[in-house]
């Protein structure tokens, strides 16, 4: 199973070139962590790790019309 690195943008590429059907992908970001007291002291830039569900959604649209080569 494929993964590793997987975006919309080259997740045709890897089917194509591996003949997959099924994928690994995490689809991450950071996004804010959503806390409501920061103290000044930690001086840190909270952020947490998500899953883009954009992304997963166009990764799945874009395998969906996917047609392999017979």
């Amino acid at each position: 199973m494929p993964g590793s690195g997987l975006k919309s943008s080259n997740i045709i590429d890897v089917a194509r070139t591996t003949g997959a059907s099924e994928f690994h992908a995490s689809a991450r970001i950071l996004a804010d962590s959503g806390m409501n007291f920061v103290p000044e002291a930690m001086d840190e830039d909270l952020k947490v790790v998500t899953v883009d569900g954009d992304e997963v959604k166009k990764m799945a649209d874009l395998l969906k019309q996917y047609q392999p080569a017979t």
